[in-house]
């Protein structure tokens, strides 16, 4: 694994004047190739659709719907959502479970095939999950380095451009410590390391997840944290910048945040405050999270983020999941006959998150 030295733990933070060098162990061709892969899914007025929900998170969303959590039933759903006829029109890629990586259609033509043959690019969640930090009741860290480089290369041998690895980071006393941004960081950054390595452009969500009731103040605090030693670890692993895409939390209060609540004006100041501090600018693209918004408060913050007339040296887009997934699963309503409303469900959505993208979405 990837440590920070205490040396670095220590510097003023002001990385994005960084000079360091990246990238230096990979070929010339294999960095081609990740930039590449980035110009296909940065694109303008289109963004990323996340279907990578664990079984554990798919149960109760099937259940309201009257159906089993079942892996066929779980693949139905996804069928539903890949074959929208218009997919591509605003989502230039998608991430998928191993599980739903490896499925098919109901004409035997992979999820993935499918998806090529329509424009869009599919990649994969990398990580296993969380596990406790140190028998924290409140800190996590991810699991999933051991056997990662052999499941990376099997990945990319079935048709992945890019994989995704999340850290999850607490707000509360004491949190996220020193010790779960250095431990998240420097697996963040092995994961983004072995991805380059065999190919795959890598997805670093340093999630600053939204429970809690903190204000809109501390949640900045915690994210120029998160990304202060997040690209510490990530020049310490010598990961090329320009072939990776950073995926983070937006800055906004707790979800139980008793007082004023940021309007999407200050969600966007927020935000690009942090990641002007701490993000370098050859990172080419930055794919917000919608981390439990709902469905249209992501689409505005997102949008004012767009509108701010201050430096963004990234291409800025949206990677949501249930911000997209909520209405369709709600107009599917576990029917076939509701498909069609729900493709059309699907494409209104993607269609304002990619006019939110260029900030031209028109609030109702």
């Amino acid at each position: 694994m990837i440590r920070i030295s205490l040396k670095e733990q220590s510097q003023d933070h002001n990385i994005v004047e960084t000079n360091i060098m990246t990238g230096d162990s990979l070929s010339e061709a294999c960095k081609s190739e990740l930039k590449a892969i980035c110009s296909q899914i940065l694109q303008p007025r289109k963004g990323i659709l996340a279907t990578d929900d664990t079984a554990v998170l798919m149960a109760p969303r099937l259940q309201a719907v009257g159906k089993e959590n079942s892996t066929e039933e779980r693949r139905k759903y996804r069928q539903m959502l890949y074959s929208a006829p218009r997919i591509a029109d605003n989502i230039t890629a998608i991430i998928m479970m191993e599980e739903t990586f490896r499925q098919k259609n109901d004409e035997g033509v992979r999820f993935v095939d499918h998806l090529n043959r329509q424009g869009v690019n599919v990649g994969v969640q990398a990580d296993l999950g969380l596990l406790p930090l140190n028998q924290s009741q409140y800190e996590t860290h991810t699991k999933g380095l051991e056997g990662l480089e052999e499941r990376v290369k099997a990945y990319k041998a079935e048709g992945a451009v890019f994989a995704k690895w999340r850290a999850a980071l607490t707000i509360g006393e004491g949190r996220p410590s020193r010790s779960s941004l250095i431990q998240n960081a420097s697996e963040l950054a092995e994961f983004a390391k072995v991805c380059q390595k065999h190919g795959l452009v890598p997805f670093v969500e340093p999630d600053v997840v939204r429970d809690g009731s903190h204000s809109l103040q501390e949640c900045q605090k915690a994210t120029e944290l998160a990304l202060e030693y997040t690209f510490r670890a990530l020049h310490a692993a010598n990961v090329f910048l320009e072939g990776m895409i950073l995926k983070p939390n937006m800055v906004t209060a707790g979800t139980d945040y008793k007082q004023h609540q940021p309007t999407p004006a200050e969600v966007a100041s927020a935000t690009l405050a942090a990641l002007q501090r701490h993000v370098p600018a050859s990172v080419p693209g930055i794919a917000f999270l919608s981390g439990g918004q709902e469905d249209t408060e992501a689409t505005k913050n997102l949008n004012a983020i767009a509108q701010q007339q201050t430096v963004k040296p990234w291409i800025l887009t949206f990677c949501y999941g249930r911000a997209i997934q909520r209405p369709v699963m709600k107009a599917w309503a576990g029917k076939d006959e509701n498909i069609r409303s729900a493709h059309e469900v699907l494409h209104q959505y993607a269609k304002n998150n990619g006019l939110a993208q260029r900030g031209e979405y028109i609030i109702p």
